[in-house]
């Protein structure tokens, strides 16, 4: 008998060259002893006994024989990885090229966890291809997550066709050409039903969408034959992936391997790479110029869409990491330490930027991310603990699934807190203002403590919100009954009221409410024709957001059409407060009580009131006096009768009539028996004649007393004496004090009040 000698565990020899020793990539392949003695059902004659024998395919825990599972047996995974894979991509095609001004945050947000598991895994299949001992189970736990890097072995193939590994890895590459196919034919399906859509921005951004998740994977698929691991005594290295081809040695068929893995890196992830990297340049210089950016934010929208306007950049920078975290195991082979370190200071520095910049748009998916990111992290340091003097400590596997049990319940909550916000709304507001903040903010303002008082419900105002439009559109887009929108002069040149209209015109469940001032002026033919003009367009930029011009002007259109659109008109022959309760009053019960009689009430008759004075003809002004006086008799104690906005009352005169007798006399009389008179400041106090006359009483009464004050202080006056009152000026932000030119062009107005009026 002839004697040979014995290896170890994790070693094999051929039976033809008995002193040429080659190491298993995993252990359980190869139990040693004599020559050609490999794990069940294992090829003897294929080095590092890393090929299964005929009939056979590669489950994560070794070969298994087909005949056990039977035909269906083995037809049945390809079968459900092939319909799963059909339904993902269908539904990427269709959810992902819906409008983005019809898009929920919350839509996005389960859309951004799905494609960070999947990263997630992708990147735990890159684990496996680290030289690292993994212990059980987190072993068939990484090997399983291979399957998603198009590791195709577990589908059981080698049953159904006979192939080599040369054929096994270039069938790896073909699920991009799938998907490409599932892709097209949804979206000529789709365009048959639809002939309007764009199929070759919807093809690019359905594709880009799936090669953005994928990316670790077809880099991954590229790079595999590269990735070796070397023999002892020289003996030559073998792919970690096909352990039975031996690295750049001719006829193992590893020259072809590299052939096809070259072809598909040039053909796919360099140019979307390459797209990515150009398009990242570009795109603030695009966004500039808004009919250009509309055309090229759709392209790419699968780029851009998903993270913060302002960390437009972070869908190149993930595509880099995911390229750095594949190309470890390539360029450090057979140093396990290294490529440890290497690949945890890859992902930490990554983690570190994201949770500087936060790119992404929910606080969940930030979160979710940087957690990932730690767990992968304890994965590979648990992983770097498994060498020989230590891999005996009990403890290590438990905490090895610990942090993938981390992983899996990030995902899974945070899936589930989405779909949680998703069909739970909250907070929700029964109605939106939409108005100019220049124009209209007292009157929005005023409007909705109306509204709030009279109803139960809460309503909402944009500019308590304008410096994060992202969170204002979803606001119309999903958490609101309906829309007012406050036309005043402005109002439909205002980019986020564009915005907010055009979200509202998509979502069929919003209804709106137009409420026309006296000062709109709608828009011509002319200017609807080119809203890049009429839309002032300088510091904000719609497209960004999704919306396109086309949208904003169909939107427009229906809204100055009343097309499904509630009108409402301030009925100007009230006074300013009963006014604007009619409009609450309407606008919350849908015009039903919009003939209902409203009067204006008498002016109370009581000592020591407070007065407020503003200008009846400017909208802003009697607004901010009606909100000064609501505040004051909420916050003054024991005076909740004795505030007195004199707009509101019927003996307050407009300028538009004569002044008379009577209602000087009268307000000389509310004078004397006020404490303080409020004078609200705005464009046309000075051209008031009822707010001049209000002055001037309030001040003559003022001087009085101090008069008084100082005669009897004096002896020179036996008198009583005379109350004296507070005069405060409020200043509006329209107001100006006049200079002394303005003074004079005040003194030669039309409308300025005569020496004898006041």
């Amino acid at each position: 008998d002839e004697v040979f000698p014995l290896v170890r565990a994790g070693f094999m020899t051929k039976a033809d060259s008995p002193l040429k020793v080659y190491a298993c990539f995993r252990i359980e392949h190869c139990p040693g002893g004599r020559p050609a003695s490999c794990g069940a059902f294992r090829d003897t004659s294929a080095v590092a006994c890393g090929r299964c024998e005929d009939d056979t395919y590669e489950a994560s825990w070794g070969c298994q024989a087909c005949k056990d599972e039977g035909f269906a047996g083995n037809v049945l995974p390809l079968l459900l990885m092939l319909v799963f894979a059909t339904t993902l991509i269908v539904g990427i095609t269709f959810v992902m090229n819906r409008p983005l001004s019809s898009q929920k945050h919350s839509a996005m947000e389960i859309s951004v966890l799905m494609s960070l598991t999947v990263v997630a895994m992708q990147t735990l299949g890159v684990f496996d291809q680290v030289s690292v001992t993994w212990l059980e189970p987190l072993a068939s736990i990484l090997r399983a997550c291979k399957l998603v890097g198009f590791d195709l072995k577990i589908l059981r193939l080698s049953c159904l066709i006979s192939s080599s590994e040369v054929a096994s890895y270039g069938f790896s590459q073909s699920p991009i050409l799938f998907s490409s196919f599932v892709a097209a034919l949804s979206l000529g399906i789709k365009k048959c039903r639809k002939p309007t859509i764009s199929f070759r921005t919807e093809f690019g951004n359905t594709m880009g969408n799936v090669a953005s998740m994928l990316f670790i994977s077809l880099v991954l698929s590229c790079v595999r034959p590269l990735i070796c691991y070397s023999h002892p005594s020289g003996n030559g290295a073998s792919v970690s992936s096909y352990p039975s081809v031996l690295c750049f040695q001719s006829g193992s068929g590893h020259f072809t391997m590299i052939g096809i893995g070259a072809l598909t890196f040039v053909l796919v992830p360099l140019p979307f790479l390459a797209l990515a990297v150009v398009a990242t340049r570009m795109y603030p210089t695009v966004m500039n110029r808004e009919r250009d950016s509309l055309l090229f934010l759709n392209m790419l929208r699968f780029l851009f869409v998903k993270f913060n306007p302002s960390a437009y950049y972070y869908g190149t920078v993930m595509l880099m990491r995911s390229l750095s975290v594949c190309m470890v195991p390539v360029i450090f082979q057979d140093q396990s330490s290294t490529q440890v370190v290497v690949m945890i200071l890859s992902i930490l520095s990554f983690l570190l930027m994201q949770q500087t910049i936060r790119p992404w748009r929910k606080r969940t998916t930030n979160m979710a991310d940087g957690v990932l990111s730690a767990m992968l992290v304890v994965l590979l340091v648990v992983g770097s603990m498994a060498s020989a003097h230590i891999s005996k400590d009990g403890a290590l596997p438990y905490l090895g699934v610990l942090a993938f049990a981390g992983i899996v319940l990030v995902c899974i909550g945070g899936l589930v807190h989405s779909l949680y916000r998703h069909f739970r709304v909250h907070p929700w507001f029964h109605s939106f203002i939409c108005h100019h903040k220049a124009d209209a903010a007292a009157q929005a303002r005023y409007l909705k403590m109306l509204m709030d008082t009279q109803s139960r419900s809460t309503t909402f105002i944009d500019s308590d919100h304008l410096r994060d439009l992202d969170t204002l559109f979803d606001i119309v887009r999903c958490r609101i009954s309906q829309l007012v929108v406050y036309l005043t002069h402005d109002t439909l040149t205002r980019p986020w009221c564009a915005g907010e209209i055009a979200t509202a015109f998509n979502q069929q469940k919003v209804k709106m409410v137009e409420v026309r001032t006296a000062s709109f002026v709608a828009p011509t033919d002319e200017q609807l024709a080119d809203l890049d003009k009429y839309i002032d367009f300088s510091n904000c930029s719609l497209a960004k957001y999704g919306f396109v011009i086309e949208d904003i002007r169909d939107a427009f259109r229906c809204l100055l059409s009343s097309n499904g659109v509630r009108r409402e008109t301030p009925d100007y022959s009230l006074g300013p407060r009963a006014r604007m309760e009619l409009l609450a009053r309407t606008v919350l019960s849908q015009g039903s009580h919009s003939n209902q009689m409203v009067t204006c009430p008498a002016l109370p008759d009581q000592d020591g009131m407070i007065l407020l004075s503003s200008d009846t003809e400017d909208d802003e002004a009697t607004a901010a006096a009606g909100i000064l006086s609501a505040k004051m008799q909420v916050h003054a104690l024991g005076m909740e009768r004795g505030i007195c906005s004199l707009c509101d009352f019927k003996e307050s005169q407009s300028d538009s009539q004569p002044p008379d007798a009577s209602s000087q006399i009268d307000l000389v009389r509310l004078i004397h028996r006020s404490s303080a008179c409020i004078v609200v400041l705005s464009d046309g106090t000075l051209r008031s004649h009822v707010q001049l006359r209000f002055i001037v009483h309030a001040m003559t009464k003022q001087n009085s007393a101090k008069q008084n004050s100082a005669m009897q202080a004096q002896g020179m006056t036996n008198s009583g004496s005379i109350v004296s009152i507070a005069v405060i000026p409020v200043r509006t932000r329209s107001f100006e004090f006049p200079t002394e030119r303005r003074g004079s062009d005040h003194s030669h107005h039309p409308s300025a009040p005569s020496p004898t009026h006041t």
